[in-house]
């Protein structure tokens, strides 16, 4: 039998709170792969887990619509694939529910990307993920997120600052500093768009260790693991093109 929360842990990470509406369920040898593209589609997210049910592809079209089936069930769920691989059976010891599957051609395609290399990394710990949550939240009338790497600490050690928020005269903003696991060796000043990390924090605030990694020319990746299922997390968060950084 598969946990019910199980799915809805998977759901939620793997739609980003509700951002990404449609992805590929590959399970196989009682692992699930889920690989997916954000919004900008030029980069590849991914969550996986551990899964006992069988071997089966599950193109999902709408994730709220299976989340809403999944939400009356029990506890315990059995999957099972139904008519020629068209739709998927979810059962639970009151309700037999069916899910109309999609065609492969209609979920977004996932490229293959090669990534360069990384120039600076940060451990993310609950306490820093609530940190950040909390500083977004404090200007979340804009999605505006400045990584700044030129200064160092009171000890001489390199640090990053986040800094949310309008960059103008104007505006409040609010600037939470990290000290990098990995020194960089050349400064930066990239610009993002802060809604969609918000999303992705929300989405994985029950999986307690992390790993932030910034890229010089203009992508952070963020990966998640662990929790009650032991679910492995991970993505990314291209910069914001047009910028004046």
């Amino acid at each position: 039998m598969i946990n019910k929360f199980l799915i809805r842990s998977i759901i939620s990470k793997c739609s980003v709170g509700g951002l990404i509406e449609a992805n590929t369920w590959s399970i196989q040898d009682n692992k699930i792969n889920i690989e997916f593209c954000p919004i900008t589609k030029n980069v590849v997210d991914k969550v996986t887990t551990n899964l006992t049910c069988d071997d089966m592809k599950l193109p999902i079209f709408d994730l709220k619509k299976f989340s809403n089936l999944i939400e009356i069930c029990s506890n315990d769920l059995a999957f099972k694939i139904i008519d020629n691989n068209r739709k998927i059976k979810i059962s639970d010891d009151r309700y037999d529910l069916v899910y109309a599957l999609a065609n492969e051609m209609l979920i977004p395609k996932v490229p293959k990307i090669e990534v360069g290399k990384w120039t600076s990394q940060c451990e993310l710990n609950p306490d820093i993920l609530l940190d950040i949550t909390k500083a977004i939240q404090a200007v979340e009338s804009f999605s505006n997120l400045v990584v700044i790497s030129n200064d160092n600490d009171a000890d001489g050690n390199k640090i990053i600052r986040f800094t949310f928020g309008e960059q103008s005269v104007h505006s409040n903003t609010v600037t939470y500093t990290l000290l990098p696991d990995v020194e960089y060796e050349e400064d930066f000043a990239i610009p993002f768009d802060s809604t969609y990390l918000k999303s992705i924090l929300n989405a994985n605030k029950d999986l307690p260790k992390g790993n932030l990694y910034i890229q010089k020319d203009g992508l952070i990746k963020l990966e998640f693991e662990g929790g009650e299922f032991n679910i492995s997390s991970t993505y990314h968060l291209p910069r914001i093109e047009n910028s004046n950084y």
